[in-house]
């Protein structure tokens, strides 16, 4: 990836099994954007985004506004003239791509456009996720992968300077299940040297 590419990153988090909290969604090196489309991959065995409510277009996860909500906010002082639309679906199925299907993995998508000359401008937060591991994970780690689907430009040109920076989660709770086999000493036998 190029220094100067526009990158939509999630915030790497800590989080103890059956919690549930909001993970940021970022983009640097805006080039000012008038459509943004965003995938965000994740393995539902481990974690939850499972309702549109769970995708925050507002709110960061320290409770500022995000720049869509600043920006939809201007927008209105200036008499709405910006058309401002977004879609969220976290768990689409229907449009994954067939090696995420496979994996059983889903998607919490993102979509936002703007009909306002030069786009939206700000570095910052785009959205919070409202994510929860599921009681049934064990501690370790996760990945939530970032796929830029499109960056369309201020002038509404197809920008492809982009990159996806994944999210780590690290999950605390109960130790891992490790399959154990028992044998009884006298079932054992010891064998020293070169064992054929």
């Amino acid at each position: 990836q190029a220094d100067d590419a526009c990158t939509i990153s999630i915030t790497d988090s800590v989080m103890a099994i059956g919690k549930e909290k909001a993970i940021d969604l970022s983009i640097t090196n805006n080039p000012g954007f008038q459509a943004l489309t965003v995938n965000v991959f994740y393995d539902p065995s481990v974690i939850t985004i499972s309702a549109k409510s769970k995708i925050d277009l507002k709110k960061a996860a320290n409770g500022s506004n995000t720049i869509l909500e600043d920006f939809s906010q201007i927008d209105e002082i200036d008499g709405g003239d910006y058309s401002f639309i977004t879609d969220k679906n976290p768990n689409d199925t229907e449009n994954i791509s067939a090696a995420y299907a496979e994996k059983g993995w889903q998607m919490a998508a993102i979509a936002v456009s703007t009909t306002m000359p030069g786009g939206i401008t700000d570095n910052g937060v785009l959205a919070s996720l409202k994510v929860k591991v599921n009681d049934s994970a064990e501690s370790g780690t996760t990945v939530m992968e970032v796929k830029v689907v499109e960056v369309k430009d201020g002038n509404g040109a197809l920008y492809t300077n982009t990159a996806g920076v994944n999210g780590k989660l690290t999950i605390n709770g109960a130790l891992p299940t490790i399959d154990t086999v028992t044998l009884a000493s006298s079932e054992v036998t010891v064998v020293s040297g070169d064992a054929a």
